[in-house]
């Protein structure tokens, strides 16, 4: 596997599990030095790269969570305004429209409660966290857009977040690599 993402890398890809593999690294790489740090720091690591890359950094969070949690647990865990923007706007370039639709709804849905759930955030206590989700009838109205995901992701074989990014890089290989990388 080569050092660097190149469109010519991408191009050769002899496997959507290689290029996968290859987008991850280059995302691993770029973005080492962000990892761990706050979600302001991730946010600001996340807009310098190419418009491609930047797009799936953006997403990642949101395949796990959906992988493992919810949607409600998603803006919990990942409670940051400029990253919830950043999440859209990768789902909209990736193309991904009916995940950028389900999140935009989910986004709206959350929005009146954004303050507390910060509050709520910083308890850092999975315990109130579900408390709060169920009392503030989120858990309930997120449900149906939960499922939207659940289903999408359970479908054979695995869809989901990381399937686009490489219907997207097969297409457009030039917007995950700076401009003079060929």
């Amino acid at each position: 596997m080569p050092a660097r993402l190149t469109i010519a890398a991408i191009q050769g890809a002899r496997s959507d599990a290689e290029l996968l593999k290859m987008i991850s690294a280059a995302l691993a790489r770029a973005m080492r030095e962000y990892v761990g740090r706050d979600v302001a720091a991730t946010v600001r690591g996340i807009r310098k790269l190419p418009k491609g890359l930047r797009a799936m950094a953006a997403t990642y969070e949101l395949d796990v969570s959906m992988t493992l949690d919810d949607l409600g647990w998603h803006f919990l865990n990942w409670h940051d305004r400029d990253l919830c923007e950043e999440t859209h706007q990768g789902l909209v370039e990736l193309e991904a429209h009916d995940f950028a639709r389900w999140f935009q709804e989910a986004r709206d849905i959350v929005a009146p409660f954004w303050d507390e759930a910060g509050r709520v955030k910083l308890s850092e206590e999975a315990s109130e966290w579900n408390d709060w989700l169920e009392a503030t009838g989120l858990e309930a109205k997120l449900a149906p857009l939960n499922d939207k995901f659940w289903e999408w992701f359970g479908a054979e074989p695995r869809r989901g977040i990381l399937e686009q990014w490489i219907a997207y890089a097969r297409k457009y290989p030039e917007r995950l690599v700076p401009e003079s990388g060929s």
